[in-house]
């Protein structure tokens, strides 16, 4: 998951430079989800783009943590979280299930599909996403990601 998160981050570099975001890292170097590499690159370029929306118009310094890891819950098996957090506004309480609804956006321009696309992907890979606080330092949204894990690469994706 790691590296497809790397190679998303490093899709979007140049819109990383623009919106002058910096980008730290948190966790595990390798956590395996059983998933089409393809499809959960969209999810975490819809996730990674949010968030850098978000920035747009955020004080600086704009801040974006990435932490990955792998987690084992009492009677669940294995998942692969992943969490992005940003320094943005953050997203109302209120607002939280309806950000996922297909056409529900506050942008300009924006067309309300990212997240629930990748709320879509993340349901059909047996998984869950969710939204909240990033709380302090960052104290902008956090985006939770949680798919089912495997101890060994089934691929050679990560």
């Amino acid at each position: 998951v790691r590296g497809l998160l790397e190679g998303v981050l490093e899709f979007v570099e140049t819109e990383l430079e623009r919106v002058q975001a910096e980008v730290s890292w948190e966790g595990a170097e390798a956590c395996w989800a059983l998933g089409d590499p393809e499809l959960l690159e969209r999810v975490f370029l819809n996730v990674i783009m949010n968030a850098l929306q978000a920035l747009e118009s955020a004080p600086a310094p704009r801040r974006i943590r990435v932490r990955v890891g792998t987690r084992t819950e009492a009677a669940e098996a294995a998942v692969c979280l992943v969490e992005i957090q940003d320094s943005g506004a953050g997203v109302p309480p209120e607002a939280r299930e309806q950000i996922f609804r297909p056409y529900q956006t506050s942008r300009a321009g924006g067309t309300g599909l990212g997240l629930a696309l990748a709320r879509s992907i993340v349901l059909e890979h047996g998984g869950r996403i969710e939204v909240g606080d990033a709380g302090e330092p960052l104290g902008g949204a956090l985006m939770r990601i949680q798919l089912p894990a495997t101890s060994a690469p089934e691929h050679e994706h990560g």
